[in-house]
């Protein structure tokens, strides 16, 4: 039983932690988007579906090693489970993108399209990520549709490989 309520602290501590981080994270792009209108791309919405149905796992094997007792397997499950949701929380905040006609915000920063120097496709998983190159030499992650936009408003080509 101890073990049980162990995995429900554990979890439930990391359920607060992404609160309180997306807490800060939505203040701070509050603060960028201060005074200036964006459009919003959400492309959470694959993401968000694949972890609900991850979420399903822990929670039917809760049910399995309930039937058998097995307490630690239990707390681990329950552990999981919120790990899963706090994640899915996350997405839907981490994967929206902003932008306008002549600057996007990026991660916790406003890039304007003129400091672009060049856009590729990095060999990674996922590979739908894309890398965004400034001309002051900063290196931004972002995936297929915001670097889709990205090159059609800063009126690049994507390269294959990277400059420096």
């Amino acid at each position: 039983m101890y073990t049980m309520i162990l995995g429900a602290i554990v979890g439930l501590a990391y359920v607060a932690y992404r609160f309180h981080v997306n807490g800060k994270e939505k203040k701070k792009l509050e603060e960028l988007r201060l005074g200036n209108k964006f459009d919003c791309l959400d492309h959470s919405k694959s993401l968000s579906m694949i972890i609900l149905v991850t979420i399903l796992l822990p929670v039917v094997s809760i049910y399995y090693f309930y039937i058998n007792y097995d307490e630690s397997m239990i707390a681990f499950m329950i552990a999981t489970a919120l790990v899963f949701f706090a994640e899915f929380l996350n997405s839907r905040q981490m994967l929206k993108f902003y932008y306008n006609d002549t600057c996007c915000i990026i991660g916790d920063k406003i890039v304007q399209y003129k400091s672009i120097k060049s856009v590729f496709r990095r060999v990674s998983i996922p590979p739908s990520r894309y890398l965004i190159l400034t001309y002051n030499g900063e290196q931004l992650n972002v995936f297929k549709q915001p670097a889709n936009i990205i090159l059609e408003k800063a009126k690049l080509k994507l390269t294959t490989k990277q400059t420096t």
